[in-house]
């Protein structure tokens, strides 16, 4: 008895929650959490001001194109929601419409995706940003680690080689002999 008295109770609570069945809703409520959430969540990743071994620069490249891929999944995700306006509308919403509500169900629309581009957009441009400066630092250093490495090993070869002359010319030279 009690479950029926809770349902009875609860039935209007239920009934007048705005859901996107709802014209109202998409008039003023939709706020377009839906367009960059679930896989359209793009965590920006971890990107270091440089790497200096083969694992960090594997693991930032990874995590990046990883980011990458979601990123180009979420901007067709609004560009799909965009075209045309108004696509995600319910039908049964749309048709309890007027003229005048779905306009200024459109214009909200258009407002909620433009906020949502520019989010998507501003995190777009801080991580390339990230990414290829860390790009150019990371190169760099490699780079110079390369030269170091070469020269190091050249100049240990010509240490070897001197060596090699030095203890060669000490079994050639002749020795005196006390006469």
């Amino acid at each position: 008895m009690k479950r029926v008295f809770l349902a009875a109770l609860a039935a209007p609570l239920i009934a007048s929650a705005q859901t996107p069945q709802d014209a109202d809703y998409w008039l003023t409520k939709y706020d377009g959490a839906d367009l960059l959430s679930g896989q359209f969540d793009c965590k920006a990743p971890a990107i270091p001001e440089m790497s200096k071994t083969n694992e960090e620069i594997k693991t930032v490249t990874e995590s990046y194109n990883a980011w990458q891929k979601c990123y180009q999944g979420a901007a067709a995700n609004l560009n799909d929601a965009n075209n045309p306006v108004g696509k995600r509308i319910p039908k049964a919403a749309l048709d309890a419409m007027t003229v005048e509500q779905r306009t200024k169900a459109l214009d909200h629309l258009e407002v909620v995706y433009d906020k949502a581009t520019a989010q998507l957009g501003g995190q777009a441009t801080a991580v390339m940003g990230s990414f290829q400066s860390w790009k150019a630092k990371t190169e760099s250093y490699v780079m110079a680690a390369n030269e170091e490495t070469k020269k190091a090993r050249t100049d240990a070869v010509k240490a070897q080689l001197m060596m090699e002359n030095s203890n060669r010319d000490q079994r050639i030279a002749p020795t005196s002999s006390a006469h």
